[in-house]
């Protein structure tokens, strides 16, 4: 049932039952005190009054009774809506800003160190993390279709899809290695079995896929980390339009590294 048509059965309601009141009072009231039309209205015999009068008083209580009860019931479930509401914004927050960690440990644990160097693809060793990211609970952010800023669902998701094609990137570079070291046209020679340094001999054609995707790799994080941080204050400031007053998770400091993927 429609919004709509609930309220116009309450105003329907409340009409029909001050209309009785007013029917009754009308016909209750002596013949001397009343004036024009009104004296052709029936009277009603005074020895019925207390009989319609409990009867009136128990109906009206009933009703009431029930209009309260229906009232609150709708305050409850509007508190426990908005209650569940920001609770998933917050934890989408809390989702974004994990996959943005995890996103900004590969980059300065495993990328930052090599980034202007011109053979970063044969220095990238492998590389894994062990952090489970949290993701973004889309089933109930539906809501968000129904505000002022609908496009902000399509962001959080496209930042989401940036994480997880980052971590791909990230896969298919670990790949690419063990490839390349696996390669019998490769000659390997290790000097620091601790480090890995070496030095190993291979032609272009042998190099080629490993350099694409490490370039891959770093211009997918560049991408994620400014959009996921653009979607953490985005959802920020719906919350902060939706819920004033109520709590929202704002990114640490270090998160304007993001922004720039540097």
């Amino acid at each position: 049932m429609s919004r709509f048509v609930k309220r116009l059965l309450i105003a329907l309601s409340l009409t029909a039952m001050f209309g009785i009141v007013i029917a009754l009072g009308a016909i209750a009231t002596p013949l001397k005190y009343r004036i024009g039309f009104w004296q052709r209205l029936p009277v009603l015999d005074h020895r019925l009054l207390p009989h319609i009068s409990a009867v009136f008083a128990a109906a009206f209580g009933a009703f009431f009774g029930s209009a309260s009860a229906f009232y609150l019931g709708r305050v409850q479930q509007r508190s426990d809506r908005r209650e569940k509401r920001h609770a998933a914004l917050i934890a989408a927050q809390f989702a974004l800003m994990s996959q943005w960690d995890i996103v900004e440990a590969i980059r300065l644990q495993h990328l930052e160190g090599v980034r202007s160097d011109t053979s970063r693809f044969t220095k990238l060793k492998l590389y894994w993390f062990p952090m489970s990211p949290i993701f973004v609970p889309f089933a109930d952010l539906t809501f968000v279709l129904e505000t002022k800023e609908p496009n902000i669902l399509h962001e959080i998701h496209l930042a989401e899809q940036n994480y997880r094609a980052c971590v791909d990137a990230l896969q298919l570079r670990n790949r690419e290695l063990e490839k390349f070291y696996d390669n019998p046209r490769v000659s390997h020679q290790i000097r620091d079995f601790e480090t890995g340094a070496g030095f190993a001999a291979a032609s272009q054609k042998d190099l080629i896929f490993l350099r694409q995707a490490t370039d891959a790799l770093y211009e997918s994080v560049d991408r994620t980390l400014p959009r996921l941080a653009s979607a953490v204050e985005k959802v920020e400031k719906l919350i902060k339009m939706l819920f004033p007053g109520r709590q929202a998770v704002r990114m640490i400091p270090h998160s304007r590294l993001g922004r720039g993927g540097k």
